[in-house]
């Protein structure tokens, strides 16, 4: 990377790898011209290793080593690319798990909670011929079941969709509270594609 660094401080305020012209009147760069930066004040330094938290007009870049030259506006700078970065990771998490319910049920919850709990009923009786829930009736005509078999998979998915309501919970729960205590933006990054390990572990469960 090539920077543009002043000649009375060392101050970099430009970094680029695009064409860029340097005169003694201004400074080109991406077609713009840049006013009060010229070869009389400034200097370009070629395939200069930038610092990862490197912001411009906040690092000097003297005799080989940067330092930070506005430590206040420097932590105010990173302090709210924090908080941003923090809003959007805990947004993505409430959208990953709407969209990973809404994959799995659709719009049709209601129908799948009041079929498990009508299942549930009909079991404890002891499967009653003589009174068999509509739920567990329509599910075994249209898959040629007995009303038995029909009540035992209904309870099987509605097991099986519980032990992922509540494995998408804790996982929720718990990327959001580490995301609320992350110092950086790099913890953030971790604690993402953890969620994203997590989410695809999930669909895993899925029968």
């Amino acid at each position: 990377m090539d920077i543009t660094r002043r000649l009375s401080d060392g101050l970099v305020q430009y970094k680029t790898s695009s064409p860029y012209v340097l005169t003694d009147r201004n400074y080109k760069l991406n077609g713009i011209e840049i006013l009060d930066i010229n070869n009389s004040t400034h200097e370009v330094i070629k395939n200069v290793t930038i610092p990862k938290d490197f912001r411009a007009g906040l690092f000097t870049y003297n005799n080989g080593d940067w330092a930070i030259s506005d430590k206040a506006m420097y932590d105010k700078i990173i302090a709210t690319e924090l908080a941003e970065a923090k809003t959007g990771a805990i947004l993505k998490l409430e959208r990953d798990t709407d969209s990973l319910i809404k994959e799995i049920v659709g719009e049709r919850a209601f129908e799948y909670e009041l079929a498990e709990k009508e299942a549930i009923a009909f079991k404890a009786a002891g499967y009653p011929e003589n009174d068999v829930p509509a739920s567990v009736s329509s599910d075994a005509i249209a898959n040629d079941y007995s009303n038995t078999i029909a009540c035992d998979l209904i309870l099987t998915m509605a097991n099986s969709w519980r032990a992922i309501q509540s494995s998408l919970r804790a996982q929720r729960l718990l990327s959001k509270a580490n995301t609320k205590n992350a110092l950086t933006v790099e913890e953030l990054n971790t604690i993402e594609a953890s969620w994203n390990d997590s989410l695809i572990l999930i669909r895993q469960q899925i029968i």
